[in-house]
């Protein structure tokens, strides 16, 4: 069974469609509950941001390269989630740049009988920062369970009505995580593998929204064509 002490590993691999292909993409991610990073008076303890891109990547499509985050003493919780923030990077020649939010996602910790669900999965981004309200639910109910209500039409009919953020799909906006048990690294996945992928959260219908088509990403800017932006 999970151990705390060691607990568990995440990896934030890549993004998909992320952005207009101008501005630099990375994500901010951090255990909920108790999701003090979106609280009225944030605190960064134990939050962590992607910093290390491929840079033959593309803008639309980048690729980290930060490899596996430890979050260790997170207690065992059936409705522990990881929340990923992707956010942009903005830079003109006029500014020192601008931060601003896109989408968000978040991922179940664990299962149903105790474990790590580990594996290698595609997460949907939902438009802009993640809703208090919306982390408040999920660290009560499955996180499937709130997202499938609050995003269809009476969810989202009620929360106009409350003046509450929409929570709405940035279809085909999404984002390509592993995790695992820290225990267990021989049978962690051990790279980025697109194949091994499992989509989350997604209807039947709409799944193949999802699915990576390079030709469209690849319309975005690159990095830089293997070199670093110049500073």
């Amino acid at each position: 069974h999970y151990n705390p002490v060691t607990g568990f590993r995440i990896a934030i691999d890549a993004g998909y469609y992320i952005g207009d292909g101008q501005s630099l993409p990375f994500a901010v991610y951090s255990v909920s509950p108790p999701a003090d990073f979106y609280k009225p008076f944030p605190l960064t303890e134990d939050v962590q941001v992607t910093g290390q891109w491929d840079w033959d990547s593309y803008l639309k499509w980048p690729m980290f390269l930060n490899g596996y985050t430890t979050f260790r003493d997170v207690d065992l919780n059936e409705f522990a989630i990881v929340v990923i923030d992707v956010r942009l990077l903005k830079v003109s020649s006029s500014s020192a740049g601008t931060v601003e939010p896109f989408g968000w996602t978040a991922l179940q910790v664990f299962d149903s009988e105790g474990y790590i669900g580990m594996g290698t999965f595609q997460l949907p981004l939902f438009k802009g920062s993640p809703p208090m309200d919306i982390l408040e639910m999920m660290q009560k109910e499955d996180i499937a369970s709130v997202i499938w209500r609050e995003s269809g039409k009476p969810g989202a009919k009620r929360r106009k009505a409350l003046k509450l953020a929409p929570l709405t799909f940035m279809e085909p906006a999404s984002v390509i995580v592993r995790i695992a048990d820290s225990q267990l690294g021989n049978l962690a996945p051990s790279k980025f593998n697109l194949r091994a992928t499992e989509l989350l959260y997604v209807e039947w219908e709409r799944r193949d929204k999802y699915e990576c088509d390079l030709e469209q990403v690849s319309k975005g800017a690159m990095f830089g064509l293997g070199q670093k932006p110049q500073r």
